[in-house]
């Protein structure tokens, strides 16, 4: 919901200089509401990246590829220091140069 959120406010509030480009070409008109936004279906949605959802740009869906990956975490304000740290240790990275 941020990532709709966000992409909806940076291209059909102004934010961007090519928002009324894209906004236009996502929901038909260069100045949609919010309210158009949200009843726009996904597949129509699906076609531009900024209003992609998240887990289309791990592969496919996440469900059908995790096991690909060797390090998931979900990231939150509060955790990140740590799981960044974590992901480093995983990787290899001395603690060193992560600034500890």
């Amino acid at each position: 919901i941020k990532r709709f959120v966000s992409a909806y406010r940076s291209k059909c509030e102004g934010a961007d200089t090519d928002g009324t480009r894209i906004c236009k070409e996502v929901f038909g008109k260069p100045n949609a509401t919010f309210e158009d936004a949200v009843h726009t279906p996904m597949d129509i949605l699906a076609t531009d990246p900024h209003f992609s959802r998240q887990v289309d740009f791990c592969g496919g869906s996440l469900h059908q590829v995790y096991s690909n990956y060797n390090f998931v975490r979900e990231l939150a304000t509060e955790t990140t220091p740590h799981t960044v740290a974590d992901l480093l240790d995983v990787i290899g990275v001395e603690k060193r140069l992560a600034g500890e």
